[in-house]
């Protein structure tokens, strides 16, 4: 008799905890996204740095530094995804963006990164001051970028630049949204160039 009342009990907790397990809400699959930045449409035919100019890796505070896409709704309050993840910090994908669209522009001689370890002409500083999905009635992305190109040679700041885009999203989904943030880094790299070669 204890035998068939031990055997009901392990029966009736087995099926207690398939019954729990099932009740549990299933876990989404994360998503990591890249960047990706429209690439100037025409080079330029005279290079502006003669020389070597090293792009450094991005910095920033805070959030906007880690992996997880940050949004804000009308509240103000910031807040980050918990399944939806740049596939790098944003400091690495945008210097990576940077780098490609300077070598198209031919901004200089040479583009390179600090892995590379060479003496540049030129370095090429950035600060991600905000990175942000803005989920309201009309949702869209804000990102805000500080650039500075120093002639590293001479130790002398050439150009120092804040520039902000804000871009509407086709609807309020963070795929919607990843692509928005590169439109809005696509504007600020043209402004960065724009202004770059008025000023040198």
């Amino acid at each position: 008799m204890k035998m068939k009342l031990k055997g009901c009990w392990i029966a009736t907790v087995g099926i207690l905890l398939l019954m729990v397990g099932c009740g549990q809400p299933e876990v989404p699959d994360a998503r990591f996204y890249r960047i990706s930045v429209d690439q100037p449409i025409k080079e330029e035919e005279v290079v502006l740095l003669k020389g070597q100019l090293l792009v450094r890796q991005f910095l920033a505070d805070g959030l906007v530094s880690e992996r997880p896409l940050i949004y804000t709704a009308s509240s103000g309050v910031l807040q980050q995804y918990h399944y939806h993840s740049w596939s790098e910090s944003p400091t690495r994908l945008i210097q990576e963006q940077l780098v490609k669209y300077l070598r198209r522009l031919k901004l200089a001689e040479e583009v390179v990164t600090p892995e590379m370890r060479i003496d540049a002409d030129y370095e090429l500083i950035g600060k991600i001051k905000l990175l942000e999905h803005i989920l309201t009635a009309e949702p869209s992305v804000s990102v805000e970028l500080e650039l500075g190109l120093v002639n590293a040679q001479a130790g002398a700041l050439i150009f120092l630049g804040d520039y902000t885009s804000r871009i509407r999203c086709s609807n309020n989904s963070v795929e919607a949204a990843v692509l928005a943030f590169g439109q809005a880094i696509s504007n600020i790299f043209g402004n960065f160039a724009q202004d770059v070669q008025v000023d040198s």
